[in-house]
C-alpha cells in the first residue's frame, strides 16, 4: 500500500530536500509502467491528502 516517508537526508540538490527545508508540501508518486489502475489510485491518494490538509481546493 501507499507509504508516507519523511526522511532526514543530506542535501543532494533534489526538489524533495528543497521542499522539506523550506516547509513546502511535496508529494512524490512513483509508478510502474503497465499498472494503470494502481498508478491512478496513488495519484488519487495524493490529491486526497492535499485536499485534507487544505493545500488544494476540492472541486465544486
Amino acid at each position: 500500500g501507499p507509504e508516507i516517508v519523511k526522511k532526514f537526508v543530506e542535501n543532494d540538490g533534489s526538489l524533495s530536500v528543497y521542499a522539506m527545508q523550506n516547509n513546502i508540501p511535496y508529494i512524490n508518486v512513483e509508478v510502474q509502467h503497465g499498472h494503470q489502475e494502481e498508478n491512478l489510485r496513488l495519484i488519487e491518494i495524493a490529491i486526497a491528502a492535499l485536499q485534507e490538509h487544505n493545500l488544494i481546493k476540492k472541486p465544486g
